[in-house]
């Protein structure tokens, strides 16, 4: 159990922060301003994908490859509506300590999940628009976004101490956005670029899977920090990453329960648990390297 007690930000862990109104410049050459900076250069709009050939190629599979497709649908649907609203807790929790950078940074982050919201938006009501998302949800990742999420970013309103703001990094960059979004990054392609079918979904999930990047290494370098600045940070957040890791695990196994192998793309669900394990292992030794290492050095292996 984590502690309760509210307390502010020890100012060493994000270097000069300033009052939200101050006018001290934005430190250009920081890591979060150069996530921004790069987020910039990466744009992209859902509106420009063109979906026709999506149609098409939903005629020419079968009944079980559509439920698995909506399936997929429903999970990102779900997860990208969480991180979407539950990422404001976050933004104002590093906006109260003045810490700009972070902030502006966050806004971008926070722009980008709700323009991954619209790409799968668009593309169900273009190529599947009769077909109830909701319903193909499963229960672990009811727990995962439904509970987890919001109960951790929350309590950031009411608790902002590095301990809280850890757990919050954890759950959302490290697991949810680590090691789930990116397994089923790796479960779409498997379906989809071999066979050279659904180009527009193709196209989300390639830009997707960039902008995650970026998120990513953001709750990494937070996590730096933190953990920099309190060396008994890192075995909690280790132990929250391997709560949820049980949870994602369990998630992958409930999305293939109802797919025979024979009939679901040729996908074999032991490649997607796989994955997500060494996902977490990835995720977990990058903290660990993270932190032994300074923003500049930060800098230089992002």
């Amino acid at each position: 159990m984590l502690e309760t007690t509210s307390y502010s930000l020890d100012n060493s862990i994000f270097p000069n922060p300033v009052p939200a109104s101050g006018s001290t410049a934005i430190r250009w050459d920081s890591f979060p301003a150069r996530l921004y900076c790069k987020g910039k250069q990466l744009s992209w709009e859902p509106e420009a994908i063109d979906f026709s050939q999506d149609v098409k190629d939903w005629e020419n599979i079968t009944p079980t490859q559509r439920r698995m497709i909506v399936q997929m649908v429903a999970i990102f649907a779900e997860g990208e509506g969480a991180v979407t609203s539950h990422l404001a807790p976050m933004i104002i929790c590093l906006s109260k300590g003045g810490y700009r950078e972070h902030e502006l940074y966050l806004t971008q982050f926070l722009y980008e999940e709700a323009r991954h919201v619209e790409a799968f938006d668009r593309f169900r009501c273009a190529v599947c628009p009769g077909e109830d998302v909701v319903q193909h949800q499963t229960p672990s990742s009811r727990i995962l976004f439904e509970q987890e999420l919001p109960r951790v970013m929350e309590r950031l309103l009411s608790d902002n101490s590095p301990r809280v703001l850890a757990d919050a990094a954890a759950t959302y960059n490290m697991i949810l956005e680590g090691v789930v979004a990116e397994t089923g990054y790796f479960t779409w392609r498997n379906m989809l670029n071999e066979r050279r079918i659904f180009p527009g979904m193709r196209t989300i999930i390639q830009h997707l899977s960039t902008d995650e990047g970026r998120h990513i290494a953001f709750g990494i370098d937070i996590l730096r920090r933190l953990s920099q600045q309190d060396k008994s940070l890192f075995p909690v957040i280790e132990k929250r990453m391997k709560y949820l890791l049980a949870h994602a695990m369990r998630m992958q196994q409930e999305i293939f329960a109802n797919f025979p192998e024979g009939n679901n793309f040729g996908l074999r669900p032991m490649l997607s648990i796989d994955f997500a394990l060494r996902q977490f292992n990835n995720r977990l030794r990058a903290l660990e390297r993270a932190a032994e290492i300074s923003e500049i050095e930060m800098l230089a292996v992002s």
